[in-house]
């Protein structure tokens, strides 16, 4: 990790959560540790913390834990967990997924209702596979860039949209001009014809 100040931001917030004053020799030890890792799997490490840890307990386990659990298996505790919202016949429940690449995957290449409402049991296996090898290649630093790149789209998407309302409301307003000029011209023939 290489932003110092924002390091100090998320541990404040972290402690302050669990209503614990943040202690000063861990968090050297903390920053060391952490020189490794890109400041993208810190944020997203710091996140799962943050939304995990309830108790007033020291982080710096479930920090590093989270750190350093293979992509393999984070992959397929999230698979499970959502096959065992699938099985429980949730399948017109908004589950939350806390971790950022699972509910990336789960709003955007899977969108959660409709594909648990028609995925078949036979399909979970293909699923799986599936969801642990898009896990797997979705890095912290590339979760950022798919989302930014996703909300980029939805701003275009947005845009396009309103310019082609405006199109719509121009182009019906040409077509009951039109209309008015028809009736108006209908209207003088027919005082002509008496």
């Amino acid at each position: 990790m290489e932003n110092k100040e924002k390091f100090k931001d998320m541990v404040l917030a972290v402690y302050q959560r669990i209503g614990k004053a943040v202690p000063a020799k861990p968090m050297a030890t903390l920053w060391e540790s952490l020189k490794p890792y890109s400041d993208t799997e810190c944020i997203v490490a710091f996140r799962h913390v943050f939304e995990h840890t309830r108790l007033a307990k020291d982080i710096v386990p479930d920090l590093m834990g989270n750190l350093e659990t293979p992509r393999e298996d984070k992959a397929i505790n999230e698979a499970n967990e959502i096959i065992a919202i699938v099985n429980s016949h949730k399948v017109n429940s908004n589950p939350v997924f806390l971790d950022p690449i699972t509910n990336f995957l789960m709003t955007r290449k899977w969108e959660y209702k409709p594909w648990a409402r028609t995925v078949k049991a036979s399909d979970l296996i293909w699923w799986y596979k599936e969801f642990v090898e898009a896990y797997q290649a979705i890095t912290p630093k590339k979760l950022l860039e798919l989302t930014a790149q996703a909300e980029q789209k939805k701003i275009t998407t947005k845009a396009v949209t309103v310019s082609q309302k405006k199109i719509n409301v121009f182009e019906n307003q040409r077509q009951v001009e039109i209309e008015l000029e028809k009736r108006k011209q209908q209207k003088y023939r027919k005082i002509d014809l008496k």
